[in-house]
């Protein structure tokens, strides 16, 4: 059995563990408004236009989303390896535009999801 010094073990183990977060980052596009990648939507119930984001870096990464337009709406964010954090609800009315986000996940983010509510939870 061969042992390796700490140091020698990080440099062997960042560059794949940098490639599954950047895969894991690029790969979770879905129904709606699920996204790791800047996209915008508008949203089934509401019919607000959206856009969703991720920001951050490694031990701090975040879903944000910016909704135009009447509606009540929580950005949810599924965090690699596991987490689901939620923001506050947001209660748009007419013409008003906000931005909500939500995390942190340590690993990075697979999506982020505008839920609607069709009241008041």
């Amino acid at each position: 059995m061969r042992l390796t010094t700490k140091s020698a073990l990080l440099k062997r183990i960042a560059k794949p563990l940098a490639a599954v977060a950047t895969t894991a980052a690029l790969a979770g596009f879905g129904l709606g408004l699920d996204a790791t990648a800047a996209s915008a939507a508008t949203t089934p119930y509401w019919g607000m236009d959206c856009y969703t984001s991720t920001s951050g870096s490694f031990g701090g990464y975040y879903g944000n989303a910016t909704c135009t337009g009447t509606g009540i709406w929580q950005v949810q964010v599924s965090c690699l390896f596991g987490g689901n954090p939620t923001s506050l609800i947001m209660i748009n009315t007419p013409g008003l535009t906000q931005s909500a986000s939500a995390g942190s996940c340590y690993w990075g983010v697979n999506s982020v999801t505008v839920k609607e509510y069709t009241r008041t939870p």
